[in-house]
Parts: C-alpha cells; structure tokens; sequence
C-alpha cells in the first residue's frame, strides 16, 4: 500500500500535465504512490477531460479536484486537506519527475521519519527545451547552490516544486497564505513560518524534476 500523496495544482497546461502524469505513472517506486492529487485552479482549456482519460491510462491512482480559480496557494491548500497518504510531496503540472524521484523521497523519510523533517529535491531544466544562456544564468536548483545534503536550508531556499513533507506538521504548522496569488512569494512566506516551527529541510541531489518551461529575461522580471 503506497504511503505518498502527490500535489500537482494545474491551470490552462494540459499538454504538459499529461507528461508529468504519465512520468509519474513510470516511477520505479510507483508502489510507494497512494495517489496522485491533481487540483485544478478553474482551468478553461480542457484540463479535466486530459485529466480524465489520465485517471483511465495510469497505473497509478490519479483523483481530480476541482476549484474556483484562486491561484497557487488554495490550490496548494486544496490538496493538502484532502491528501490521505503519511507523506506529501508537492510537484507543479510543469515539473516533469525523473523515474527514481518517488523513490528518492520515500526512501529519505523512511531514514528521517521525525515529523519536522522535509526534502527539496533537485530541479532543473528539461534538456529538450535547449535552455538558453538566460535561463542557464538564472537557474532554478536550490540543491545545486547549497552544494551540500548535510546543511539545513534557511528559507530563502525552500521551493515546493519538488518538496516532501510529513502532512501532520504542515497542519498543525501552517499551510500556504491564500493571499498569495501569483507564483514566488508563497514559498518562501511558508518557509519562513515552517522554519519559525521547527522545520528542517535538506536536499536530496538524487530526486530530479525538469522543468518543462521557457523563460525569458522580461519574464523573469
């Protein structure tokens, strides 16, 4: 019986959330997945019907949840009240998991079960996107300018693109502020006040995610 539940929130990206699904439907530790929750942000481009036709495909159990559009946070939020596993792990719709990145979670909280223990995995660029010399500069991996497994990260480096966690602290801890719409600043708003609640978090350089988008430099800005 799988002990993890997946949080991937979506909006308007359904042809990339059909890769990150079936790569999780690949994990070599496809066992440890108790579910995979997908929670749509009020998408308007078909997301439900990909997400339908996923749910029938997978190996895995894939449950839809559907949201007013609220942005990331409640979206977040959203998947964490109704995750039924021991533990989370947060993806995004464009985080496309290497087959081992299940595995790699699990296998570190199984050595580091204290409820306030968490892991960042690393993420870095899809090399089919042929990531320009922008995007290379700017980078993405926290585990990569850490450079160590063994310091725990301030939170100024934490991400919830490829971060597991124990659901009980996150719940009786803090959960992410709704009042956070758009990308960025809810993660390090949470890991601000997880931190303050004696959060640890460390890496785990083995646990891959690609990021299958572009960025441009006005983007970035």
């Amino acid at each position: 019986m799988g002990t993890l539940s997946i949080i991937v929130p979506t909006y308007n990206r359904k042809e990339i959330l059909r890769r990150t699904l079936e790569a999780y439907g690949r994990q070599s530790a496809r066992e440890d997945i108790l579910e995979v929750l997908v929670v749509d942000d009020g998408s308007k481009d078909g997301t439900e019907e990909v997400v339908r036709a996923c749910i029938k495909e997978s190996p895995v159990v894939i449950r839809y949840l559907r949201q007013e559009n609220r942005g990331l946070s409640a979206a977040r939020n959203h998947g964490i009240r109704e995750a039924r596993g021991s533990l989370v792990l947060f993806g995004d719709d464009d985080i496309i998991p290497a087959p081992d990145l299940v595995g790699q979670h699990v296998e570190w909280h199984h050595r580091h079960p204290d409820p306030s223990m968490a892991a960042l995995g690393k993420i870095a660029w899809a090399p089919e996107l042929r990531p320009t010399p922008f995007m290379k500069w700017l980078g993405l991996d926290r585990v990569d300018r850490v450079k160590s497994s063994d310091k725990r990260l301030d939170f100024t480096e934490v991400l919830f693109a490829n971060t597991s966690l124990k659901p009980e602290f996150l719940r009786e801890n803090g959960l992410f502020d709704e009042d956070f719409r758009a990308y960025g600043c809810e993660d390090f708003d949470l890991g601000y006040r997880l931190n303050q609640k004696g959060m640890q978090m460390f890496c785990i350089p083995g646990a891959v995610g690609y990021h299958y988008k572009r960025v441009s430099f006005c983007e970035a800005c």
